[in-house]
């Protein structure tokens, strides 16, 4: 009897401790809830409301650094980044993410203290999750120490904070922050060559709708990265050169860059080459590889050329749908360019592939070569 009625107050002592901090949550939120609905209805917050405004983002990031589970960690962040104000509440809203910054920061330095490197891979992507929730350019600071992080997922979230929309627009703002700007490029560019594909996307993205001066050095430092792995046989998402390739028609066409369209035709004659190129050699790709290859190629196609060589041409299309690789041959060489004549795309906007032995190269560089797989050579044993 002893043991049971210990084991009894135990399990109790469990589920009213467990209870008491549900109903603690629940009172914190109903508390903001109604700081809210003050804010809302254009009532001036006291010092009061502001403490229950950090007392719920520092118990809520407290709960969330200590969660038991990934459920836990979801509804917590989803808990905060629910109550960050909307328009028309801005004290609220400036009170609130004073808050988060402050209390963010402090989760971080907790997060790092943590041995279990599982938990704190866990944490860290929460954290820059909630940064992405709470939609505050004045925030993303706080991430930048990830972006160097090995795990693929925390480094994707680290990227997806710094080219938010939010920090879109303070880049793009009438008289923007060079401070800020230079801060938020160079970190993303920098990345460019370490980034997974899925991560390479948000950058495209972000420097589709960056109207800056260096957009054009991002979008080519991400088109040679794309390049190389097609020349290794490394490439991965292919889908994903549709948005670069549209990216790079979008700023050639800018009478902004009117003097980078030769360099910028250039890297998007060569990268939409080696994709036909690929598509082409058939005996090295899986059926899913194909049917993204051929995609990009359409869509292309359809999308951009006719921007860039001044009429709307659907050669490229017809040669894919009837799966005759000649006739595709053919269609790209009038497009970019063959080892004897310059193409439409080329003379356009009057670029040329470089110089070989002293020769104007009129045609793109020819895929290499896929390597054979290295096979492993077991040695015997002496002893067998």
């Amino acid at each position: 009897m002893p043991n049971k009625t210990i084991q009894f107050l135990a399990l109790s002592l469990v589920f009213f401790s467990a209870l008491g901090s549900a109903i603690g949550a629940s009172a914190e939120e109903k508390k903001i809830d109604r700081v809210r609905t003050k804010a809302l209805s254009k009532g001036v917050l006291d010092d009061s409301d502001l403490r229950v405004i950090d007392d719920f983002v520092s118990a809520s990031l407290e709960d969330l650094v200590h969660a038991e589970d990934y459920t836990e960690l979801a509804e917590v962040r989803c808990s905060i980044s629910d109550r960050k104000g909307r328009s028309g509440q801005n004290q609220y809203t400036a009170a609130f993410l004073m808050s988060a910054r402050k209390h963010i920061s402090r989760s971080l330095e907790t997060v790092d203290s943590f041995e279990d490197n599982r938990l704190k891979i866990e944490l860290y992507r929460n954290l820059a999750v909630l940064v992405v929730e709470l939609e505050n350019a004045d925030l993303v600071h706080l991430i930048f120490p990830l972006l160097d992080h090995t795990n693929t997922t925390v480094h994707y979230w680290a990227v997806k904070a710094l080219s938010s929309d939010s920090v879109l627009a303070k880049l793009n703002a009438a008289v923007p922050d060079k401070e800020f700007s230079d801060k938020i490029i160079g970190a993303l560019q920098s990345h460019i060559a370490t980034s997974k594909p899925e991560t390479l996307s948000l950058i495209v993205d972000f420097a589709s709708n960056l109207e800056h001066p260096r957009t054009i050095q991002i979008l080519r430092d991400i088109a040679d990265v794309r390049i190389k792995s097609y020349e290794d046989w490394s490439v991965e998402q292919e889908l994903m050169d549709a948005a670069l390739l549209k990216a790079i028609a979008s700023v050639i066409v800018n009478p902004a860059f009117s003097s980078d369209k030769p360099l910028l035709g250039r890297k998007f004659a060569q990268l939409y080459s080696y994709v036909i190129q690929r598509y082409m050699a058939t005996e090295s790709l899986g059926e899913r590889s194909k049917l993204h290859l051929a995609s990009v190629i359409v869509d292309v196609e359809s999308s951009t050329l006719s921007s860039l060589i001044g009429k709307r041409q659907s050669t490229i299309k017809k040669a894919v749908e009837s799966g005759s690789f000649s006739s595709l041959q053919r269609a790209c060489d009038l497009l970019l360019g063959s080892s004897t004549a310059a193409g439409s795309l080329p003379t356009a906007l009057r670029f040329t592939y470089g110089k070989e032995n002293g020769k104007t190269l009129t045609g793109p560089k020819k895929l290499p070569v896929r390597p054979k797989p290295k096979v492993e050579v077991i040695p015997e044993n002496p002893g067998s």
